[in-house]
């Protein structure tokens, strides 16, 4: 992790190339402009890195290139009723809870430029001691992430309606 985020900082000449996921311990994701990122792969790969990958996106979110979005989403932002929620928010800016709307506010329109702090927030609410983690959605990623980040960490994932009364119902999925 620390050699990526070197390697980011070393390329600002060519361009803008940030942390933007940290999503396991040694899964690391970028962002930034495409030419300052293939270098970065390229020189993640020299400093032998297991796997770099190019990842298909619309943009280059959670980095300085969202700062117009950012801005668009703060003012819709403060115009919006949120309310305090009645358990806390994990804000994936910084990994800790949050309850007060205006802290809310400002960690959703932080995300769009700062790197994901997905480790973080996984420690943060394995700390909360949780009965049983689930992965609501298609797809076991976050499952996987889960278990790579924290030892003897297991998901049930949750895929379908069907999943999700199976669970509701008690019985085993």
């Amino acid at each position: 992790m620390k050699k990526v985020e070197e390697i980011c900082k070393e390329l600002s000449p060519v361009g803008i190339v940030v942390p933007a996921n940290y999503n396991s311990p040694g899964q690391l994701v970028i962002s930034g402009e495409v030419v300052a990122v293939e270098k970065a792969m390229e020189l993640c790969k020299a400093a032998g890195a297991k796997l770099v990958r190019k990842l298909v996106v619309s943009g280059a979110f959670h980095s300085p290139l969202m700062s117009c979005a950012a801005e668009r989403l703060s003012t819709a932002l403060a115009k919006a009723d949120i309310k305090s929620p009645n358990v806390p928010v994990l804000a994936n800016v910084n990994g800790q809870p949050h309850g007060d709307p205006e802290s809310i506010r400002e960690n959703l329109s932080a995300q769009l430029l700062s790197p994901v702090r997905w480790t973080d927030c996984l420690h943060t609410q394995n700390a909360l001691a949780p009965a049983r983690w689930f992965e609501i959605g298609p797809g076991n990623v976050l499952a996987g992430l889960l278990k790579r980040t924290i030892n003897g960490a297991s998901a049930d994932t949750i895929g379908s309606a069907a999943e999700l009364e199976s669970i509701l119902s008690g019985a085993t999925a």
